[in-house]
C-alpha cells in the first residue's frame, strides 16, 4: 500500500494520537481515561508476556515518571470500519513503580471511532527493544 492508497487521516485522529503521550504523562487518571476505551488492554510480548487492562494501566499512572518521549518514527492508517493504527518507534526514558524502563520501544496502537465520533484507543502492542517487563 502506497501512501496515495491510504485513507485520509482526519486531524482529530492526529490530534488525539499527538495528545495521548503528553496527557497519560501528567498521572491524571481521569484525562487519560477519556482517550481510552473501556475494554482498552497493554498487550507485551517480549521479555515476557503480559495483558495489562484499562484498569491496570490506569492504576500504574501515577507512578510513572517521565523524562523522556520521543517519536523517531510512525505511519499512520486508517480502515474504513472505523478503525486506525499508529505504527511508532519511541525512545521513552521512565521509571514505572522504580523499575527503569528506557530505550527504544515499537507499538502499534489500534484507535477506534466512537459512536460519539470520538477517536479512542482500544489497544496497544508494546515491544520494548531492550527494557525489563511492566511492574504492574
Amino acid at each position: 500500500m502506497t501512501a496515495a492508497d491510504r485513507l485520509p487521516i482526519p486531524d482529530e485522529l492526529r490530534d488525539r494520537i499527538a495528545d495521548y503521550p503528553r496527557v497519560a504523562s501528567t498521572g491524571d487518571v481521569e484525562a487519560t481515561g477519556a482517550y481510552l476505551t473501556d475494554d482498552f488492554s497493554i498487550v507485551f510480548v517480549r521479555p515476557d508476556e503480559q495483558v495489562v487492562t484499562k484498569a491496570g494501566w490506569l492504576a500504574l499512572l501515577p507512578e510513572i515518571e517521565t523524562r523522556d518521549y520521543r517519536v523517531l518514527n510512525e505511519v499512520i492508517t486508517r480502515s474504513a470500519a472505523g478503525f486506525a493504527t499508529h505504527h511508532v518507534l519511541v525512545h521513552m526514558d521512565t521509571t514505572m513503580r522504580g523499575v527503569e524502563r528506557a530505550g527504544e520501544f515499537a507499538m502499534t496502537d489500534v484507535w477506534t471511532l466512537g459512536e460519539d465520533d470520538v477517536w479512542r484507543l482500544w489497544q496497544r502492542h508494546s515491544v520494548p527493544l531492550a527494557a525489563t517487563t511492566l511492574p504492574v
